[in-house]
C-alpha cells in the first residue's frame, strides 16, 4: 500500500488550522475521489495515538474523538438506541464520519431483537459495525436467523443525511464497476 492509496487527516485537514476545523468547513474528498482508496479508523486508544499529534499530523488514522477536539473526524456511538445517539444526524450534518452498531455480539442473535439494528440503519450514521453481516453467521446461537443487511439487500448506499437526492445505490455500485 501507497499513501496515494489513502485518505490521511493530514488531507482532510490541507491548509485548515485543525482536522475537526477541515471536517466542519466540508473537506473530506469526494466518493469519487476517494475512490479506490483506504480510510483507517481507530476504535480505541484515541488518547495515546495523540500524543505528540494532537491535530494528526504525520499520523494514518482517524482515531474515535469528540466533538471540539482538534483531531474530531471520527465519532462513534455503540448503541444508536441511547439517549445521546440521537446526534447522530446532526453530526453527520455537521461533516463527521459516524460509526454505530446493529447488534451485541451474543444478546441479539439470541433474542432475535431487531431493534438495535434498524435503528442503526436509520441514524444517518455512515458506517454500521456488524457481526453478523450474512445469513448463517449467527446460527451457532441457537440456530438464530439474524442478519444484519442494508435494507433491500444492497451492497452500498447513499449517505441518509447528506447525499443528493439523486443517489442511488445503483449509481454506487455502477460507478464501482466502472473504476
Amino acid at each position: 500500500m501507497k499513501p496515494r492509496d489513502l485518505v490521511t487527516p493530514d488531507q482532510v485537514r490541507g491548509t485548515e488550522p485543525t482536522v475537526e476545523a477541515a471536517v466542519l468547513a466540508d473537506k473530506w474528498p469526494t466518493v469519487a475521489a476517494s475512490r479506490g482508496k483506504f480510510v483507517f479508523l481507530l476504535d480505541q486508544y484515541r488518547d495515546q495515538y495523540v500524543v505528540g499529534h494532537p491535530n494528526l499530523e504525520g499520523r494514518v488514522m482517524f482515531p474515535a474523538s469528540t466533538p471540539g477536539q482538534p483531531d474530531a473526524a471520527f465519532v462513534e456511538f455503540e448503541d444508536p438506541r441511547t439517549p445521546d445517539a440521537a446526534a447522530i444526524p446532526d453530526l453527520v450534518k455537521q461533516g463527521y464520519l459516524v460509526r454505530t452498531r446493529a447488534d451485541e455480539a451474543v444478546f441479539t442473535p439470541q433474542s432475535g431483537d431487531t431493534t438495535q439494528r434498524d435503528a442503526a440503519f436509520a441514524s444517518g450514521a455512515q458506517i454500521v459495525s456488524t457481526d453478523y453481516p450474512v445469513p448463517g453467521e449467527a446460527a451457532r446461537w441457537n440456530g438464530s436467523t439474524y442478519v444484519a443487511q442494508l435494507p433491500g439487500g444492497v451492497v452500498a448506499r447513499c449517505d441518509a443525511v447528506r447525499a443528493d437526492k439523486a443517489c442511488t445505490a445503483k449509481l454506487l455500485t455502477e460507478a464501482h464497476r466502472k473504476h
